[in-house]
């Protein structure tokens, strides 16, 4: 036989195994084996999600819910709940992340860190979201991902800036995170779904424009979520349907954002870009009697604005709040509407007074103004532009005519 022959040749000596057993890549895919064939009876992998609420528990389930506590004992994870140790971690996490905050105010936004009414509203929208998502999330399945978190952006984006918005807002969803079972899917989809509100919402002076934000936040939450989960599974089919519809509640709440803005408007005593926008409405009731008793001021007034918003937007200031403060800066002159040149048709009543008294008449309508701004309640900010549009100047024409009548007078400054 063959056998026979290559033995009596000796050829056997002469050839060496090229095929070796490999023990440790057998023992490898030995281990794999049987841990696929294992996991239906409770062998747990990395990574691998358990249960979910309201899931129904099988048999099996319940095997891999027993193996998690028998690991979790083993770990002495069972006897954490009891260790003080965690919960000062927790506290420790807690203030380190408010410090951030409050550190980013302190180095960036001094005006900001010094108010009152800032810190607090910046605390109750973070403390009051947190409370808010931890609820949702013992609640609902899923329930973290319905918490509108960008209202917090769009909140702060409303009555401070972008920088301010964003850094808030990575401090919200840092903060939750820690009630997420999945914390790198829910601060990926968070980030993003805060960018895309800051970003939609640069300027808020309609309720549509929150509509199109909602719809860009959804977009957001939809594309990063089905990101991370065919990344982390490499598969489609894994992406849940449940969490679109969570995302679309998400995105109704946020269009209630609005309603948000004006309670906190009201309980801080802070103006909202809406606000201003109304507040140049020229139907508004004071711009509409300026309108009507002084004609020439409120074409003064206008003009104003429009320059003034201008040359805001060349220097990157707030133009809402210039147009709206130009607009109010002379109501004060509906008292006296013909004692200024830009009302007179022909008559100066002026030529019958005394300089003193013409300079009181013509000063006075800032404090006029003032009074009637406190009347028909508008904000300080408003306010501002009537009490310091003159400055600290002097009322020069009525000032040199008295010097002229009283050449040998040293005549006092004070009154005009």
């Amino acid at each position: 036989s063959y056998h026979q022959a290559i033995e009596k040749s000796g050829l056997h000596s002469l050839l060496a195994a090229n095929v070796l057993p490999d023990s440790a890549a057998s023992g490898r895919l030995l281990g794999e084996l049987y841990q696929k064939a294992m996991a239906p009876i409770g062998v747990l992998q990395q990574g691998e999600r358990i249960i979910d609420r309201g899931d129904i528990v099988t048999p099996q389930l319940y095997t891999v819910l027993k193996t998690y506590e028998a690991m979790s004992i083993e770990k002495g994870t069972g006897r954490v709940s009891g260790n003080v140790y965690p919960f000062l971690g927790q506290v420790l996490y807690v203030v380190l992340l408010l410090s951030a905050l409050f550190a980013y105010l302190y180095f960036f936004r001094r005006r900001l860190y010094r108010d009152l009414k800032v810190i607090l509203l910046l605390m109750l929208l973070i403390t009051g979201f947190t409370v808010f998502a931890f609820i949702m999330s013992k609640t609902f399945v899923s329930g973290l991902y319905m918490v509108p978190f960008t209202m917090v952006p769009i909140m702060v984006l409303v009555f401070f800036d972008g920088r301010t918005a964003l850094f808030s807002h990575l401090v919200q969803i840092l903060l939750c995170a820690v009630i997420s079972s999945f914390v790198l899917e829910f601060v990926f989809v968070q980030f993003l779904a805060g960018i895309a509100a800051i970003n939609s919402l640069k300027e808020l002076s309609r309720r549509s424009q929150l509509l199109r934000t909602a719809f860009f936040v959804l977009l957001a939450y939809v594309v990063s979520y089905v990101a991370v989960e065919v990344m982390q599974t490499g598969s489609f089919g894994t992406v849940s349907t449940r969490m679109f519809g969570c995302f679309a509640i998400n995105a109704v709440f946020i269009s209630f954002a609005y309603v948000l803005i004006f309670v906190f408007e009201k309980m801080f005593g802070f103006t909202s870009v809406v606000s201003l926008v109304e507040l140049s409405d020229i139907n508004n009731p004071t711009l509409r009697e300026l309108s009507e008793e002084c004609p020439g001021t409120f074409q003064h007034s206008m003009a104003v604005s429009n320059l003034a918003a201008e040359a805001a937007r060349a220097i990157d200031a707030d133009v809402q709040l210039v147009r709206a403060g130009a607009l109010y800066h002379d109501i004060g002159k509906i008292n006296n509407p013909a004692f200024f040149t830009e009302n007179q048709h022909g008559v100066n009543p002026h030529d019958a007074l005394d300089p003193v008294q013409s300079a009181r008449v013509v000063i006075g309508h800032v404090t006029d103004g003032v009074k009637r701004a406190d009347k028909a309640k508008l904000p300080g900010v408003i306010k501002a532009f009537i009490t310091e549009h003159h400055g600290k100047g002097k009322a020069r024409y009525f000032y040199n005519t008295y010097c002229q009548a009283h050449p040998d007078e040293d005549v006092d400054p004070a009154p005009f």
